[in-house]
Order: C-alpha cells, then structure tokens, then sequence
C-alpha cells in the first residue's frame, strides 16, 4: 500500500515512537518532504533515534542516533540547558531534576538545541573513564518544520515525571504547525 502524502494541509504534527523500524524509501521520502514543507515531528528514545538508522536524510532530519542505551534503568539527574531554548517557552520555570530511566548514548546534530543535558558516569567495567554528557532534550528546524526528540520516555511513567510533561507538552504545541 501506497504512503499518503503529507501535505500542507493534511498533517500538523507526525508523532513518532516505532523502534527498530525501516521505513520504506517512499515513506520516508514523504515523511522528510512533509516535515521540510512545515508539519511538525516529535517523538521519545528509540522510537526516534532507534529507527530508520540506515536512512541518513531522516537521521539528519532527527539530528541524533543512539548509538547505547545503559543496561536497564539508571538514576540520574536532566539538566536544563542554561541557555533558553530558541523559542524562550519549552523550558521556561523548570530546574534540574531526577530520573529513572534508560540512559543513551547518542550521535548528535550541530544543528541541535538541546534543551536539557544528562552526564553519563562510567562504571568500572566501561571502557571510558571520564563521565560524558549528552543531550536528552532537543529542537531543531528542518526546512520550514520543527522537530523534537525526547530520549526518556522508556515507560510511561517517565512521561509522566511533571517536568518532563510539561516540556513534552509544550513542545508538542511549539513542533506542530502554525
């Protein structure tokens, strides 16, 4: 079955959370086309920098590949960037906080604004020794589109985490056409 085109008036925001998956070229021709042309995309972890990663025009659309992911769930804190996001309201208010979570390790974009950053500590048997920082949160622009990743969001539950509700809400508002 044909992919439909996302036109400028069919689609505002394409929510993206399918880990593992290749898109057919056309689909993904189309899904890059639409978010170029302004509709908007978001979407959390592996559902978006773990899929199509053979596919180097939609990795350079998310800006990001996860490249690992910690064995099981980790502790550690989400820094808000000091640096108010581009559009100075996904961030506005929210600190510092906690998390449970798989923690990744990711390629990502020059292009990129992250909006909140984690550091990756090594353990013992790690064949890094200094701890690492990664982005968790990020916007960018992809033609006239605006595009979002979020790398929690293993369970619902980190969903549901107030501060990291609030930016996902307010970045499902800022990606989505206008």
């Amino acid at each position: 079955m044909a992919a439909p085109s996302l036109g400028r008036s069919a689609t505002d925001l394409v929510v993206h959370s399918w880990s593992g998956g290749e898109l057919p070229p056309r689909q993904e021709g189309n899904l890059v086309a639409a978010v170029k042309a302004g509709t908007g995309f978001a979407g959390w972890r592996g559902g978006v920098i773990g899929t199509n990663v053979r596919s180097a025009e939609y990795l350079r659309m998310v800006g990001s590949r996860s490249l690992w992911r910690g064995d099981g769930l980790q502790e550690f804190t989400v820094r808000i960037v000091a640096m108010p996001d581009r559009d100075g309201v996904i961030t506005k208010g929210i600190e510092d906080y906690g998390v449970v979570t798989e923690h990744y390790w990711v390629l990502t974009g020059a292009h990129n604004s992250a909006l909140a950053a984690s550091v990756l500590v090594p353990e013992t048997a790690d064949a890094w020794d200094v701890p690492v920082e990664f982005p968790v949160v990020w916007t960018r622009r992809w033609g006239v589109g605006r595009v979002f990743v979020c790398t929690l969001g293993h369970r619902v539950a980190d969903l549901e985490v107030p501060q990291t509700a609030t930016m996902v809400g307010r970045v499902l508002t800022w990606a989505a056409r206008t």
